[in-house]
């Protein structure tokens, strides 16, 4: 319709330049009037008109956005009438002896070469733990430092339901005998020396590039 009125009022003001005009001059200078006069009003209309239009309201009914799905690696729809999934905390297991003794005869981190400045006793742990928890086995590393050394050791943890906590030295598959502060770090098959008085005693979750985080079995 705004085209319509537009070209109403350009007519009109034409009408005016004929009826009006008496010489050719005139009637160019007019018809450049009437036609400025008549864009004058059909932007000027078209600003009134399109200002008193209200502006229609964002409509989000249709919205679609994506989320990460950690669990599948994966993005999916979000739905608004669902709550959004957090990311799930893996809960390991308990086994029993018997269990433990098959995992350790299953595993062969004890086949890698020691070597004290590229895989040391501490990688050789990192690795035990985590082949135990690629079987969901709770597992964890054993850090501790001995009185008079200034290197200390680790090894690994197994929580057992039948045996409580058990200690393995990933290097040899040997266990460790109860461990406290104050007491000497000896092989419970009598296979090895025992290494030294054990200062300090620490539970961790550790990667191969040393960065380690407490931990509470």
């Amino acid at each position: 319709m705004k085209i319509f009125e537009a070209l109403g009022l350009l007519f009109f003001g034409l009408i005016i330049v004929v009826v009006f005009g008496q010489k050719k001059s005139v009637l160019l200078g007019s018809f450049a009037g009437g036609l400025v006069f008549a864009l004058v009003v059909i932007g000027g209309y078209g600003l009134v008109t399109g200002a008193e239009k209200p502006v229609p309201p964002l409509n989000l009914k249709n919205l679609i956005a994506w989320v990460s799905d950690p669990v599948n690696q994966a993005s999916v729809q979000w739905n608004p009438t669902l709550p959004l999934l957090s990311t799930p905390t893996t809960t390991y297991r308990q086994i029993t002896w018997m269990e433990l003794v098959k995992f350790i005869e299953d595993d062969h981190t004890n086949w890698n070469k020691y070597d004290p400045i590229k895989y040391d006793c501490l990688d050789f742990a990192v690795d035990l733990v985590a082949n135990a928890h690629k079987q969901n086995i709770k597992a964890w590393v054993v850090a501790v430092e001995f009185y008079n050394q200034p290197v200390g050791h680790a090894f690994v943890g197994f929580e057992t339901t039948d045996r409580g906590i058990v200690y393995i030295e990933p290097q040899g598959d040997n266990t460790y005998i109860d461990m406290k502060v104050g007491q000497y770090l000896c092989d419970a098959w009598g296979k090895y020396e025992c290494m030294g008085k054990i200062k300090s005693i620490d539970y961790e979750q550790c990667d191969h590039s040393r960065f380690c985080t407490s931990y509470m079995p």
